[in-house]
């Protein structure tokens, strides 16, 4: 069995315990599999650096799994078949990782930030005055 480290971002249009469920999916589909979850953390919703779907913010989830690869391919398939998951990064970890990973916990925050608006720099004509 091998370790893993999965963020996902999920769709912000959902209500926050529907974000749970869709991570639920997640643990039952690892479990059914024979693997584990070590560690979940629930970042929260966060403002997007770039749109993705047309959405600014998204929900961020962040597991640490122990599964075969197997089941990290079922996985995989899964985060591109879900509706509700925006993006998602799979990372397999070493294993002197995981200690630091139960030891560290990921406090939720809420964060808003707003993106300032640029104005265009307003064009100067230069004229130059010739003399004949």
């Amino acid at each position: 069995m091998n370790k893993y480290e999965s963020m996902i971002i999920v769709n912000p249009d959902l209500r926050e315990d529907d974000v749970r469920k869709e991570n639920q999916k997640i643990t039952d589909l690892i479990a059914k599999e024979n693997g584990t979850i070590l560690k979940t953390d629930y970042v929260g919703k966060r403002t997007l650096a770039y749109l993705i779907n047309k959405k600014e913010e998204g929900y961020y989830l962040v597991n640490y799994m122990e599964m075969s690869p197997k089941t990290a391919d079922s996985l995989t398939k899964h985060y591109v078949l879900s509706e509700n998951i925006m993006r998602f990064n799979f990372l397999r970890i070493e294993e002197d990782a995981i200690p630091r990973i139960k030891e560290k916990p990921v406090e939720k925050r809420e964060v808003e930030v707003k993106p300032e608006k640029v104005e265009p720099e307003k064009e100067t004509v230069k004229t130059s005055e010739k003399e004949e």
